[in-house]
């Protein structure tokens, strides 16, 4: 049962990285390149399934399954985060940026409350 703890411990972790990642590279990536790495994330959805099908045990170990959540987390965290300060950067209005960032912690508390199964 330790399987689903140790998951969640390399999706937290790796997504803050990811966001820890986005401070300092976040400035030399546009809103051109985070729109085409946001579409190219879209690699995640067969290599998940692939995996969830169990088909071939030679490549689809534990430590894949632990670098693909790696990497799809970290990617996560910079993608997102690096967007949020792209979208603040470009509104005007004070309120409207602060909206913006509330609603992205809302969405994350809501995740966050979910994935515990609350």
């Amino acid at each position: 049962h330790w399987w689903p703890m140790v998951l969640v411990a390399v999706t937290c972790s790796f997504n803050l990285l990811g966001r820890g990642l986005s401070i300092p590279l976040g400035r030399i990536v546009g809103p051109t390149l985070l729109l085409v790495l946001s579409v190219g994330r879209l690699v995640f959805i067969p290599v998940f399934t692939f995996y969830m099908q169990g088909q071939d045990q030679a490549v689809m170990t534990d430590s894949s399954a632990l670098i693909f959540v790696a990497v799809f987390a970290v990617t996560n965290g910079f993608i997102v985060h690096s967007a949020m300060n792209h979208a603040i950067t470009k509104t005007q209005c004070y309120f409207t940026s602060q909206a913006m960032v509330r609603v992205f912690r809302l969405g994350m508390f809501i995740g966050a409350f979910a994935g515990l199964g609350v």
